[in-house]
């Protein structure tokens, strides 16, 4: 409980500053996202999926707070978007923009790409991003 209201003050902290408030949590987050919410980050990243040894189902993560909170990534860099082809990025960006933009928002993001990630690959994250219509 403690670490939570460490959380909440820095929180509040930045947004009384105007400032938007990002939470960046690595690895599995799956089992305090209620918590997350209640913490109260405009932002929450990066949302690690299980290719990743994550463990978060952004389905699920959106029903659970993703009406409070901007949902930021669930794409697998390294098994995704370098490994490609430039079809399965934008069609997997196209999907995670379908399921989480409503709401709280969704910010289309990876963790990294990689230098030696292909420019299509890259660029078909971007057409995602400007096709997807609310």
């Amino acid at each position: 409980m403690a670490l939570i209201t460490y959380y909440i003050h820095h929180i509040e902290d930045i947004k009384s500053h105007g400032m938007v408030a990002l939470l960046h949590i690595c690895g599995k987050s799956d089992k305090i996202l209620e918590d997350i919410r209640d913490i109260g980050p405009d932002i929450f990243e990066s949302l690690d999926p299980r290719s990743l040894g994550g463990d978060i189902d952004l389905t699920d993560a959106k029903r659970r707070i993703g009406d409070k909170v901007c949902l930021k990534g669930n794409l697998d860099a390294p098994h995704l978007i370098k490994a490609g082809p430039a079809k399965k990025v934008y069609e997997a960006c196209i999907r995670c923009c379908e399921i989480a933009a409503e709401g709280g928002g969704y910010i289309l993001s990876t963790e990294q790409i990689t230098p030696d990630t292909p420019e299509e690959h890259v660029l078909a994250m971007e057409e995602a991003r400007r096709d997807f219509k609310l």
